[in-house]
């Protein structure tokens, strides 16, 4: 029978090539994980706290958190949690944040200092969270365990939450030999170049660590750039990190979508990435495992050609782990087993459902491996041209694609009255909007700008850093302006590109709370191209011409033979 408790990966990495050597250690959060019981937890706040918790910035508040009506935690630190798509107040069912040796110093939840209860809205199965750590674990590599608890909030019943570890000092011992780095949190669509909070680590709070590997992924030579991620980035566990994501279907990790994601920096500023936020995996069973990422770092590692084989050998090597017989399928069926008898408890009508959603699963997992699988066997496609530019140097990107965060936010595009396209975003009813139109195309060396004439209606920006309200960049930088309010803009962002061909995203963005905007004509020109090629030296000397020596020499003097003249 399988051990859900804990994956260990022996140092000679015989379980997973590229799982870094992980080895989960043990502690006493492992009798609970492994025992799988669905607790019975009782959250408790006095009135005075409940009215804190609902203020803006999600303070923690005190509170009391009562398991199976025996064993009571005091003066628990208690806060709201969640993203935009998951977020519910108080009275309704929230998502909620536990630490409880917060305030209470050596308090601890069965060996954790802190754990999640996800609220689960965006996967009333309650088996995405489950499913999708056991393939990471499976493959021994970090991410939070997963259980479950029946939850209520000052005595009123809100049903069936997922239960998480959370991460922190005491997740970094269980994995790391080394738990004294740097551990951040990816907030909210954010990449490595946004101001990441810092959730642990010891020393001046500096992020020397997480700028040398942004400035190492913006180095503007290949082969230079490749070397410099190398020294911060362990490469061959980070094709295990992006491999899991995308054989999962994570359109809202790191690799696809720069969310979800949390990055520990060892003492030797080596990064590791781990995934989080798996609520909504395996919707599509045909997602690429190829296409180019928006994720800074995993753009950077899939351009490198050794590194790419290198990811496709990861991706055939976790492949057995999804089969039918393997082990991830194999936990679904044993956790079924509690949440079903949990279920029960509630009505026959949930237990059913829980049957249902799991038989899902078990299909839902063979079934993207064979897609995996299949698209390991095609070879990889040739690289697309690169964009043609017209006689005046101006490029026309096709194929825009849009993304989003929230359901109600809406996205058009058209022509408009002056026979341009146009790209609109409008903000929906939620007053949540975070979305982009994004453009993939492949460039040669040269000097470019990307212009675009933006227009705004009452534009309310959501203000939670330099990408708020709408502007433009390529999909690995950050934005320099941002347009707001009623008006109309012409942007434009220039770049460079150094390598001989390279793939690049433009991007057409909005942060906003109200309001719509327009992108109209987006449009690339192409400033300067590359230095033209130094023609070849000929092999042998033309007549007449001279061979230049490899430094200059002094003049030999030879003797002067007379020259006879012809009769």
């Amino acid at each position: 029978m399988m051990h859900l408790r804990r994956v260990v990966v022996p140092a000679s990495r015989s379980f997973i090539p590229g799982g870094a050597g992980f080895v989960s250690s043990m502690d006493d959060s492992d009798t609970y994980f492994d025992r799988g019981e669905i607790l019975r937890l009782r959250v408790e706040l006095p009135s005075g706290e409940v009215e804190r918790i609902m203020q803006d910035g999600r303070p923690y508040v005190h509170g009391t958190v009562v398991e199976n009506d025996r064993t009571v935690y005091r003066d628990v630190a208690i806060k709201l949690k969640g993203a935009a798509g998951s977020t519910r107040s108080w009275d309704d069912r929230p998502a909620l944040t536990i630490n409880v040796d917060k305030f209470k110093k050596g308090q601890s939840f069965h060996g954790m200092d802190k754990f999640h209860l996800n609220n689960s809205v965006q996967d009333g199965t309650l088996l995405s969270e489950f499913t999708s750590s056991l393939l990471f674990r499976s493959a021994g590599y970090p991410a939070t365990r997963v259980s479950h608890a029946r939850v209520s909030l000052n005595g009123r019943d809100v049903g069936m939450y997922v239960l998480k570890e959370g991460f922190d000092k005491t997740f970094l011992k269980r994995w790391f030999k080394d738990p004294d780095g740097n551990l951040y949190d990816g907030g909210f669509v954010q990449d490595i170049d946004a101001p990441l909070e810092r959730d642990a680590g010891k020393g001046e709070d500096t992020r020397a660590d997480l700028t040398a590997l942004l400035n190492a992924c913006r180095l503007p030579n290949p082969f230079e750039r490749w070397k410099a991620v190398e020294k911060a980035l362990d490469i061959p566990s980070f094709l295990t990190f992006m491999a899991g994501e995308r054989m999962l279907c994570h359109w809202d990790g790191y690799c696809n979508n720069v969310n979800n994601y949390r990055v520990y920096f060892d003492t030797k500023r080596v990064a590791h990435f781990m995934p989080h936020g798996m609520d909504q995996m395996l919707g599509d069973s045909g997602f690429s495992m190829f296409d180019q990422p928006r994720g800074m770092v995993a753009g950077v590692v899939l351009q490198n050609p050794a590194w790419r084989q290198m990811y496709r050998k990861r991706i055939a090597e976790m492949l057995p782990l999804m089969s039918q017989n393997g082990p991830v399928v194999q936990g679904i069926e044993q956790v079924t087993g509690r949440l079903l008898y949990a279920q029960q408890q509630i009505s026959d009508d949930a237990a059913k459902a829980q049957r249902a959603a799991a038989d899902d699963w078990k299909r839902r997992v063979p079934e993207r491996a064979a897609n995996v699988a299949g698209q390991l066997r095609v070879a990889e496609p040739p690289l697309p041209a690169p964009l043609v530019f017209d006689e005046t140097n101006t490029g026309y990107p096709a194929e825009w694609k849009k993304t989003f965060q929230v359901a109600d936010t809406k996205l058009e595009s058209g022509v408009s009255n002056n026979g341009l396209w146009t790209y609109s975003i409008k903000v929906g009813r939620s007053g949540v909007c975070i979305a982009a139109w994004r453009a993939s195309v492949v460039l040669a060396a040269g000097e470019y700008t990307f212009k675009v004439k933006c227009r705004t209606k009452d534009l309310q920006a959501m203000e939670d850093g330099n990408a708020s309200a709408a502007g433009i960049r390529l999909g690995d930088m950050s934005r320099s302006e941002r347009v707001e309010g009623t008006t109309e803009k012409e942007l434009l962002f220039p770049f460079t590109v150094t390598d001989d061909r390279r793939e690049v995203i433009l991007t057409c963005e909005v942060r906003a709370r109200r309001g719509q905007v327009w992108f109209d004509g987006p449009v690339l020109l192409r400033t300067k191209g590359a230095e033209p090629a130094k023609p070849l030296q000929p092999l042998k000397p033309q007549p007449g011409a001279v061979k230049p020596a490899a430094r200059p020499k002094p003049p030999v003097k030879k003797p002067v033979v007379p020259v006879k003249k012809k009769r």
